[in-house]
């Protein structure tokens, strides 16, 4: 029995081997292409950080020679306004204005603006309450 498991496993061996030969080959082509591509990939985003790169640098160098520009037509126009030296128009300082002061108001603690007292005793609450049930004790009511 043991022979014929053997012989058996030797079978499935040989067809399993018979079909790795016969897919080998363009399983090879297809490992090799995918290699390349692969590497081109690589290669290509590589280069587009580069670019990147540059095109910022590019960017930064240009906004440096906008700033060094401004700066220079300013130093220009400092330096021409220096030359003519106008007179100075003295300005008339105007007399300040009293800053408007508010005053707080000032309540009496316990009496509102009625002048009535808005502090109530327990007595006032119930008499005024809407609920004519019997007293409910310290429920309020």
């Amino acid at each position: 029995m043991e022979t014929k498991l053997n012989s058996e496993l030797y079978l499935q061996f040989k067809r399993n081997v018979a079909i790795l030969r016969q897919y080998a080959f363009p399983l090879l082509i297809l490992a090799i292409i995918l290699y390349y591509v692969w590497g081109y990939y690589k290669e290509w985003s590589l280069n587009s950080i580069n670019r990147n790169e540059k095109t910022k640098k590019l960017i930064d160098e240009e906004k440096r020679q906008a700033y060094l520009k401004m700066q220079e037509s300013l130093l220009k126009k400092s330096t021409e306004m220096k030359s003519e030296k106008k007179p100075v128009e003295k300005v008339e300082p105007t007399p300040e204005k009293k800053s408007v002061c508010y005053r707080l108001p000032t309540a009496v603690p316990g009496s509102s603006q009625f002048g009535s007292s808005n502090i109530r005793g327990m007595d006032d609450i119930k008499k005024r309450s809407n609920f004519s049930g019997p007293d409910r004790g310290m429920a309020g009511g």
